[in-house]
């Protein structure tokens, strides 16, 4: 998921820069691609932590810089709703996109010189409403909001358009499928494991 999240932003027409924040060194160099930085903040206590001290960076290195943060399990998301978003995004200080439930938070934004200021976790899109944030309501961002949460999230990217990383995936486990013996094989695979 990682990878098919971060090479549609490098595709996305409206990024320039791509910061990854990780945890663990090792992590560093499964990151390191063109256009992407990887910053290890080892210790760093969750996402809404990472994207504080990322934005705090990113704002040292690039003082003029708009920020976005997203989280790495977006599949299925295409570069195009990206563009859509961003642009959508320069008309407002902070905004953020709401996930298919309209529970959490799948891209939150910060025009030049503004922080920020993450909640993502659980009800995040509350959390992000209450702080200010203007929502994006527009319908051209559709793959914006398929974040993977659980198992049911992760068969509706299969059976949608997954990037190419989780195709190769699902082909080494004999993709195509339909959701309901999809569904019945990872439920009983699990029990017996």
């Amino acid at each position: 998921m990682f990878r098919d999240t971060v090479s549609a932003v490098r595709a996305a027409s409206q990024v320039d820069t791509v910061l990854v924040v990780v945890d663990r060194i090792q992590d560093a160099a499964h990151v390191r691609s063109p256009g992407v930085i990887p910053l290890v903040l080892p210790g760093t206590p969750g996402m809404n932590a990472a994207l504080r001290e990322g934005g705090r960076l990113a704002r040292e290195w690039w003082p003029r810089c708009r920020l976005a943060g997203l989280p790495a399990d977006l599949p299925s998301l295409r570069s195009e709703d990206l563009d859509v978003a961003l642009k959508v995004a320069g008309r407002h200080e902070r905004t953020f996109v709401a996930d298919r439930r309209r529970e959490g938070t799948s891209l939150l934004t910060a025009s030049e010189g503004v922080d920020l200021d993450p909640r993502f976790g659980e009800r995040s899109r509350l959390a992000h409403l209450g702080s200010g944030a203007a929502e994006m309501l527009d319908p051209n961002i559709e793959s914006l909001r398929r974040d993977v949460d659980d198992l049911d999230d992760l068969l509706d990217a299969a059976l949608g358009h997954p990037g190419a990383a989780l195709g190769v995936v699902l082909r080494s486990l004999g993709h195509p499928f339909d959701r309901v013996s999809a569904r019945q094989r990872f439920d009983s695979s699990s029990v017996a494991s």
